[in-house]
């Protein structure tokens, strides 16, 4: 049997087909990747490889329904594997958004706003929020390209939609949509036509492309860390295996229980009671049994109540520890540098070992930024918080910035967001001090993730593990000084 001419020419790549995709998608391709990457030159090769892939389809290229989330599903894989170089761009590093070289100043306040919002959502539910309301895509669309179910992401969407109109005051979709849209290169369609009669180029991106999931899509890639599992997992077996082996060679009466689940070490049992005010690498307190770190210092209780959210890019413990009992008191606070009263009121934090930098927000994003009598206004008041008791524990203490919102960790970033009302916002902005480093310094202590403390890497502020160096003790000890914004 003679196949069709057409036919024959789309298995090497048909050039008008391919053109038309280009023209077609090419800049609604590229403006999503370059916000998923934020690499203008990786954004057009995934570009790139995307539409060669879907040159390669016999039948792709005459069915637009079909197209467009193939191509979606494609150019984020190669997105992700720009991402997985060394030296690659970063996937879905930022919130942000581009208002275009036009904008009115109403809407670029109108974006400000949006981004705001966008910067609460976890890096899925950007690209969810990206992917649905920008782009448009449907909810079958988007589970087909991030495999998961309609009726889940249909859930997602809508939530994410709740929650953006209700941080907006307005449509969140209208906003969306109200973004500049990044027009794509002109050099992408000339490597576009360059590539249209380089068969191999075509079947090498086709490989890269599949295999197909069950949609018929591209599959996304796995992520590093299954893969890791997997080979871990599977050494382990081997192991036990092994093991098991040599033992009934010695024993042949006995059986080993083969368990290849490797279970997470058991919470420890028992309450206790901690003095928040002891150093880093202070003695335990006298007043109860104290537990303590590989480093010596005193572990805070984490007093996380049964049925605390989950599904954020965090990993919460595997099993809250006992509450403490109803008659036990919360631990003294410490008393604030210069060995004035604890600490309350308005505050600025200046670091103790950058005397001229001091913790501020961002864009919502905490930073350790230069002040001085000559910054702007808005710069001083980034600066300034009120310290207020823990939302989560009296005893420990709470910032509040500009609006009413809190200095809180998510993904171990510390950020700057409204109170949700959530459980496990108040304890993500609750921090109890400890004696810094140096005289008159704090250490602020995350409340849910004991051991782990603020401190600067890079002038940001991220929530890191102790690691008993002269360099973390440094970068985490903090002065609450007078507040540049009064």
């Amino acid at each position: 049997m003679t196949t069709p001419p057409r036919t024959t020419r789309r298995a090497d790549g048909d050039r008008a087909g391919l053109i038309a995709a280009h023209d077609t998608h090419a800049a609604d391709l590229y403006d999503y990747c370059l916000w998923a990457v934020e690499d203008a030159a990786a954004a057009e090769d995934a570009v790139h490889g995307a539409l060669l892939a879907a040159a390669a389809q016999p039948d792709l290229l005459d069915q637009p329904d079909r197209l467009r989330p193939w191509l979606y599903a494609a150019a984020r894989k190669e997105c992700l594997r720009a991402a997985r170089r060394p030296g690659g761009p970063r996937f879905l590093g930022s919130a942000a958004g581009d208002e275009g070289p036009a904008a009115s100043p109403q809407a670029r306040q109108r974006l400000s706003l949006v981004r705001r919002a966008a910067a609460q959502l976890g890096p899925r539910d950007r690209e969810i929020a990206e992917l649905a309301l920008r782009h448009g895509l449907s909810a079958a669309e988007l589970a087909a390209i991030l495999g998961t179910s309609t009726a889940s992401m249909r859930a997602a969407i809508l939530r994410i939609s709740t929650e953006l109109s209700a941080i907006c005051g307005d449509d969140a979709q209208q906003l969306f949509f109200a973004w500049h849209m990044d027009a794509a290169p002109a050099a992408l369609h000339a490597r576009v036509l360059a590539s249209a009669d380089a068969p191999e180029r075509i079947a090498h991106f086709a490989r890269r492309a599949n295999p197909a999931g069950r949609s018929g899509l591209p599959s996304p890639l796995p992520p590093r860390h299954r893969r890791v599992r997997a080979l871990v997992a599977a050494f382990g077996i081997t192991v036990l295996v092994l093991s098991s082996v040599l033992l009934a060679d010695d024993e042949p009466t006995e059986r080993v229980a083969l368990n290849p689940v490797l279970n997470p070490a058991p919470a420890p049992s028992g309450n206790v009671s901690l003095d928040i005010a002891a150093p880093l690498g202070g003695t335990p307190s006298t007043k109860a049994p104290t537990p303590t770190s590989a480093a010596g210092r005193q572990d805070l209780p984490t007093q996380n109540p049964p049925g605390t959210p989950t599904g954020r890019p965090e990993q919460r413990p595997s099993a809250p520890p006992l509450p403490p009992p109803a008659d036990s008191r919360p631990p003294a606070r410490p008393p604030a540098p210069g060995g004035g009263s604890a600490l309350s009121g308005s505050r600025s934090l200046q670091s103790a070992n950058y005397p001229s930098r001091y913790v501020r927000h961002v864009q919502d994003l905490g930073r350790l930024d230069p002040v001085a009598p000559s910054s702007p206004a808005l710069t001083k008041q980034d600066a300034t918080f009120t310290v207020v008791a823990g939302l989560a524990n009296p005893s420990c203490y709470s910032f509040r910035g500009t609006g009413g919102r809190y200095l809180r960790h998510y993904s171990f970033r510390l950020r700057l967001h409204a109170d949700n009302g959530t459980p496990l916002f108040r304890q993500d902005a609750t921090f109890c001090a400890r004696t810094g480093s140096t005289t008159g310094t704090v250490t602020l202590e995350s409340y849910n993730y004991p051991g782990r403390f603020i401190r600067h890497r890079n002038f940001e502020l991220w929530v890191d593990p102790a690691d008993n160096t002269e360099r973390f003790r440094a970068d985490s000890a903090f002065r609450a000084v007078s507040p540049w914004a009064s």
